[in-house]
């Protein structure tokens, strides 16, 4: 663990004030979507070596349960690319993770929020699905709870970061149902 940071300082109401937990969740996305992107531009010469432009990921889920059921990379007509067995050492690297960490203080009424940077050894290929989910492409679905089914693709282009999902949603509507009988 490294050295503490000093992040941000907020005013709060209470302990676990909304405001707090919400600007955790904004910092810690923030530091997610940096260490993506560290990484993909690490990978740029053996993307462009590999012909890959694309990270693809197929996706289902829908009633308390779904994630990412592929990932892969892919070049510039979507299909999938097979990494040579000796480009494989390519796809390991040292990437700086940035943790953030919150102290409350009740009496004073505010939030201190910190970082620390670490650095760690990343295999890429056996970490596709966490870089899709880091980059926020289905943070929409969250941990895919509630009344609906969806199926689809995200597709990040490892050179510009930006990614576009496609599929289908099936969302099921609750009708008042009202009947009477006679025997």
């Amino acid at each position: 663990m490294g050295t503490l940071h000093l992040v941000k300082e907020i005013k709060t109401k209470s302990d676990s004030d909304f405001r707090a937990v919400t600007e955790l969740n904004v910092l810690t996305n923030e530091a997610e979507k940096k260490y993506i992107r560290d990484i993909l531009t690490q990978l740029k010469d053996t993307f462009t070596k590999l012909k890959i432009i694309y990270l693809v990921g197929e996706f289902s889920g829908g009633h308390d349960e779904g994630g990412f059921d592929t990932a892969y990379f892919a070049d510039d007509n979507s299909e999938a690319i097979t990494i040579p067995e000796e480009e494989k050492n390519s796809f390991k690297k040292w990437v700086d993770t940035e943790n953030i960490y919150t102290f409350e203080n009740a009496k004073q009424k505010r939030t201190t929020f910190y970082s620390t940077t670490t650095n760690k050894r990343v295999d890429v290929l056996e970490e596709l699905e966490d870089i899709l989910y880091k980059s926020g492409c289905l943070e929409e679905y969250g941990s895919f709870a509630g009344e609906f089914r969806v199926d689809g693709t995200v597709k990040l282009d490892v050179f510009t970061y930006k990614w576009q999902m496609d599929g289908n949603q099936a969302v099921e509507q609750y009708e008042t149902v009202s009947d009477e009988g006679e025997l």
